[in-house]
């Protein structure tokens, strides 16, 4: 699996799923937004002067340089290349299990994972933040989004599943609101 992860820098982190081995490489794309998150903005009308303009989104006032999907893809497969990531034998390729991507994703929700969204904002849990124009919440719901999403994108197969290993993570039951935001990330739903 080929991730680019924006924060704190602009990485293509590679996770292989049956050995939970990462690497990071470089990734040079340039841009501020990706093309398929642009139209999202476009289509969803939060600005009704938005539009997408010379390879540029232009919304609430401030432009947005655009990374094309095929600049995506060239970069993609330019690191495939290089680092001969599609290089391995058929019978190496695997589908991880259910409780694979629950260890996997467990593991990765540590301190220090690429799942873990919490080290970062402890003592400021709470802190409001703006999501998008009109929406706030806290860097807390904002990190239990961000795990939902994860875990869906990751595999995933439920929201109870998601919720379980969750709460596995944390070793008691999850309460309504880490649900909510869980629930949040794992639909996409502030992507709409």
């Amino acid at each position: 699996m080929i991730l680019i992860v924006n924060e704190p820098k602009r990485v293509f982190v590679v996770i292989d799923i049956g050995t939970n081995k990462k690497s990071e490489f470089k990734c040079k794309l340039k841009g501020e937004i990706t093309e398929n998150r642009a139209k999202e903005i476009i289509d969803s009308k939060f600005d009704d002067n938005a539009k997408i303009k010379d390879g540029k989104l232009y919304f609430n006032n401030k432009k947005f340089k655009i990374i094309t999907n095929a600049d995506i893809d060239k970069a993609v497969i330019s690191l495939i290349k290089k680092e001969k990531l599609g290089e391995t034998k058929t019978t190496e390729v695997k589908i991880p299990s259910q409780n694979e991507l629950k260890r996997i994703i467990l593991s990765e929700t540590k301190e220090g994972g690429k799942l873990d969204y919490f080290t970062e904002i402890k003592g400021k849990e709470y802190d409001g933040i703006q999501i998008k124009p009109g929406v706030f919440s806290t860097k807390l719901g904002v990190a239990l989004y961000k795990w939902g999403r994860a875990a869906f994108d990751i595999g995933v197969n439920t929201l109870e599943d998601s919720y379980k290993i969750f709460g596995d993570f944390k070793g008691r039951e999850l309460n309504q609101r880490e649900k909510e935001y869980i629930k949040l990330g794992f639909n996409k739903e502030l992507e709409k």
